[in-house]
């Protein structure tokens, strides 16, 4: 290189015959660059993430950052692209393979990590890299590596129901609620606008949905939202799942307004279920678990005479 009079630094500008020659020997430098990373790969190095560390260097008197950027950066990270140097939980992948994890605060780039491994395992850094991927994966490289909360929620949204959910994560609906019981509650802390745009909030049925089309349940007893549903009344699509413990819903619903509601529609009589909810709820009356269980089978064969 042909350093500056004060050797703190090398020419790099567009023009002058040491700016070319310090050019091509950065040139020439990708290509050994190249080398060094296949080798790096064929011999299993550990911490490779070290050779990613290409940001731009901060411009001085005579440098082009432009420059660097157009002929030396982009090209490194071309290579590094296809590189298997991301080593995950299970194994090592390509880096345009790889997430990474993003939040604005470094503090909070652990939690967006735990909420995305149930998803993306495969692709995460290894948890003990997060921090250090996370200064080196910035805003310059040619392709979107970054996963941040918002892509989350709407990668999530895509599903319809928990039970569509589970099945991606490959584990039972109990886990699948109490992974989007932690994701809600950091939705709700960081951004709760998402929940207003996107589906991640089940109902009763188990079907996400977004926080205005839902409300709370305030201890509705089942008898009273099984006598609704008799009555082609049902709450459940409308009440937020009660396992989801994270979030109260701002409207609500309780057993007042569940039992008003049955009352209403008995006395204007004009439904074809009223039969069978008032023998439903008469079967629901004795406190006697044995005697409850009677009057149930006693409803259950009145059925077969309505």
């Amino acid at each position: 290189f042909h350093p500056t009079e004060a050797r703190d630094g090398i020419y790099l500008e567009k023009e002058g015959n040491n700016n070319k020659e310090n050019q091509e020997v950065f040139l020439i430098s990708i290509l050994l660059f190249s080398d060094l990373l296949e080798y790096a790969q064929k011999s299993k190095w550990n911490n490779l993430y070290n050779l990613a560390k290409t940001k731009l260097p901060k411009e001085q008197l005579k440098f082009s950052e432009s420059w660097f950027k157009d002929n030396v950066q982009s090209k490194l990270r071309e290579i590094l692209l296809k590189s298997q140097i991301v080593q995950t939980e299970k194994s090592r992948i390509n880096l345009i393979d790889a997430i990474f994890p993003y939040h604005t605060s470094i503090d909070k780039v652990p939690k967006i990590w735990n909420l995305a491994k149930p998803l993306h395992i495969d692709k995460l850094p290894k948890f003990d890299h997060i921090e250090i991927w996370y200064d080196i994966i910035d805003e310059d490289w040619s392709t979107d590596l970054r996963i941040d909360i918002k892509k989350i929620v709407a990668e999530i949204s895509n599903f319809k129901k928990v039970s569509d959910l589970s099945q991606r994560i490959e584990t039972n609906n109990d886990m699948t609620l109490t992974w989007l019981n932690n994701l809600i509650e950091f939705v709700f802390e960081e951004d709760n606008k998402l929940l207003v745009d996107y589906s991640i909030i089940p109902n009763q049925y188990g079907e996400l949905k977004k926080i205005d089309e839902l409300w709370e349940d305030i201890n509705i007893p089942n008898e009273i939202k099984t006598a609704l549903k008799i009555l082609s009344t049902d709450w459940c699509p409308l009440l937020k799942h009660t396992e989801i413990k994270s979030l109260t819903i701002p409207k609500s619903l309780g057993i007042i307004d569940g039992i008003n509601k049955t009352n209403q529609i008995i006395k204007e009589n004009r439904n074809e279920g009223v039969k069978k909810c008032v023998l439903y709820l008469l079967s629901c009356i004795p406190s006697s678990p044995e005697l409850k269980d009677k009057r149930l089978k006693y409803f259950n064969l009145s059925l077969i005479h309505i």
